[in-house]
Formats: structure tokens, sequence, C-alpha cells
């Protein structure tokens, strides 16, 4: 805010000395920036979202550090900047590793820690038809994002079906029965 607020000075001072805009004294000068300005670089942001997971600080602080790191990483890439940000809202518990998941695991839907686990994947699948940040591209933010789970909930639907009916379904009956091998 205390940048706009400098930017909005410095064009009125420069409206008010140039000598063509003299007459006009109804005008609105309003400075705005849409993207997140950060003073913090990656190094610094990873450490901060490390301390504060050790600090047990709200998920949803964690998840600002996160969108605030993506934005230092792909400031000048702004086809990668957007890809983050929906891979952002695509992921579960985007910010967590899943080690940090498998930790919290009787917390978490086994849709959700499977989507984290094979994610990586999942996208890859999604993006073999097109790059998930072209998706939609004149639809809503919101809309392109509820598309997309939509679709990966479909590609995730399937790959659960499949595993459970391999190797799989037994470790989930054991874990589900409390039987040991």
């Amino acid at each position: 805010m205390m940048v706009e607020g400098f930017e909005t000075f410095i064009v009125k001072t420069i409206k008010q000395m140039h000598k063509d805009f003299a007459g006009v004294d109804d005008y609105i000068i309003s400075i705005r920036y849409g993207k997140r300005i950060s003073t913090k670089g990656e190094t610094e942001l990873l450490q901060e979202m490390k301390d504060s997971k050790s600090a047990g600080m709200p998920s949803s602080y964690i998840a600002a550090l996160h969108k605030d790191l993506i934005y230092a990483k792909y400031k000048n890439n702004t086809g990668e900047l957007n890809r983050q940000l929906i891979l952002l809202d695509l992921e579960p518990l985007a910010a967590y590793t899943t080690d940090e998941l498998f930790k919290l695991k009787e917390y978490i839907s086994k849709e959700d820690l499977f989507l984290k686990v094979n994610f990586d994947s999942i996208i890859a699948e999604f993006e073999q038809k097109q790059p998930i940040q072209y998706f939609m591209p004149d639809a809503d933010y919101g809309v392109r994002v509820a598309k997309i789970k939509t679709l990966i909930d479909e590609i995730l639907q399937k790959r659960i079906g499949a595993f459970s009916l391999g190797a799989g379904s037994d470790v989930d009956e054991d874990e589900e029965t409390g039987a040991e091998d």
C-alpha cells in the first residue's frame, strides 16, 4: 500500500506540473498492483514454512507462505506461475509433504491421501490432452478449478478402482480388520 501511495503522489505531482493538464480539475488517480510484492526470497520462505510447521501454525498460514513462494519463484514466468497457482488449489494440503501427511493419515480422507501421493502422475495424465494453465482460459478462475477438480476426480476414481482390484486390496482389508501376516 505504501508503494501505491507513493506512486499516486508522483503521478499527481507530475500532473500538476504539466501545463497541458492545468485546466483539468476533475480527475481520479488510482494505482493498484494486481500482483503480490514480496521482499523474501525462496530460501527465506522455505525456512519460514519449515519453522511454521514446527511451531504448529495453522495450515492456512502455511498455505499463504506456499503461495508467496510460488510468486517469488515464478514471478518472471507467467505461464508457469499460473500453472503452479492452479496446482496449489488442486492439491490437497499442498504445502505438506507426503511424509508429513502420513503422520496425520487418520485425519485425512483416503481419497485426499491417494490424490496427494499420486498427484504428479494424475496431473501428467490430465496434461496429456492440454496444459492445465490453458484449460478453459475464458472461464472464471473458480469455474476452471472446479471443472479441473471434477476431471481429476474421475482419473482418481479410476485409479482407486484399479488399485482396489490389484495387490492393494489385501493391505486395505488387513488394516480394516487389524489382521497381521
